[in-house]
């Protein structure tokens, strides 16, 4: 989903995703190489990281 979401996310739009357990570390490595802000985690009720937010964060506009 990182790698297709900016075709049709704007700069400033959220992608929000549900992760499995132990995948957190994949996901900041992946945002980091495209085009999104800082991901922004999210606990769930055991305490693993659960829920990843990221903005679009380059100037560029999404197809259509």
């Amino acid at each position: 989903l990182l790698a297709t979401a900016p075709r049709v996310l704007r700069p400033g739009g959220w992608l929000v995703m549900e992760i499995g357990a132990g995948q957190a570390e994949a996901v900041r490595t992946l945002a980091a190489a495209g085009p999104w802000g800082p991901p922004v985690l999210r606990l769930d009720a055991a305490g693993i990281e659960r829920v990843v937010a990221v903005e679009r964060a380059d100037g560029e506009t999404a197809d259509g």
